[in-house]
């Protein structure tokens, strides 16, 4: 991970790494964002970084604004 990244998907390894002592809102919007490039990079989407930092941002938000729509998406039947 370089100095200045907040956090790194590892496509080789799997695995994902956020840089520890963020702000808990910024760390949640990094590993968001870490997850988006990993689904990025399983399916060949090619997003742009631009995209990945809107996408992480906008999801994070409608997570956070709306806790039922979460709940929604877990929902089995």
């Amino acid at each position: 991970m370089e100095e200045d990244d907040l956090g790194e998907f590892d496509p080789a390894l799997q695995k994902i790494i956020v840089r520890k002592g963020q702000p808990l809102e910024t760390e949640q919007d990094t590993l968001l964002h870490e997850v988006i490039h990993a689904i990025d990079s399983e399916l060949n989407l090619n997003l742009s970084e631009k995209q990945v930092r809107g996408s992480a941002t906008g999801l994070l938000a409608v997570l956070k604004d709306n806790p039922k729509f979460y709940s929604y998406l877990r929902r089995k039947k």
